[in-house]
């Protein structure tokens, strides 16, 4: 699958902003509300409301800015991403642009999954490579749950039948 096929398949599509601390789940009666478009699933709480909601997340231009709490499934960025603070986000994450990452905002990773740029991955600080506890994690788990929840049906060939005796 390409890239412009996956961007067309996206749940949410968000123009690049400053998206400050507006990334959360949200939950309006006790039921997850997939309308709200930055709501992009619960992945610390996976049994709560959102916990099994995972959007394709696309955003769309350069220079996103992300300090919210924490998304999971696919995030395609057309653009650059800056992260910072204690975001998290489980799942895949294709960046076409550059991707920064600054301070962990007390959390164990910025990313857990994989992580793909086009560009280049800038970090802050060139001594240490991440400044913070801004890391990135591979993590098998996280990128089959997205896979798995994100995946739609496709035709198959026919089969034919022989008879064998």
């Amino acid at each position: 699958m390409t890239y412009p096929q996956m961007a067309a398949e996206a749940t949410i599509t968000l123009a690049a902003t400053n998206f400050s601390n507006s990334i959360t789940p949200v939950v309006t009666n006790g039921v997850c509300d997939r309308t709200v478009q930055t709501n992009w699933g619960s992945p610390t709480t996976p049994t709560g409301p959102c916990g099994s909601y995972f959007p394709i997340i696309r955003i769309t231009g350069d220079g996103a800015v992300i300090n919210g709490l924490e998304g999971q499934g696919i995030l395609l960025v057309d653009g650059s991403l800056s992260v910072q603070g204690g975001f998290q986000f489980f799942g895949i994450v294709i960046i076409k642009g550059s991707l920064k990452t600054a301070g962990g905002g007390g959390t164990p990773a910025h990313f857990w999954g994989t992580v793909m740029t086009q560009d280049t991955v800038a970090f802050t600080d060139t001594t240490t490579n991440i400044s913070g506890s801004a890391n990135l994690l591979y993590s098998k788990c996280a990128i089959l749950k997205a896979l798995n929840a994100t995946g739609f049906g496709v035709a198959m060939r026919s089969r034919g039948w022989v008879q064998l005796y």
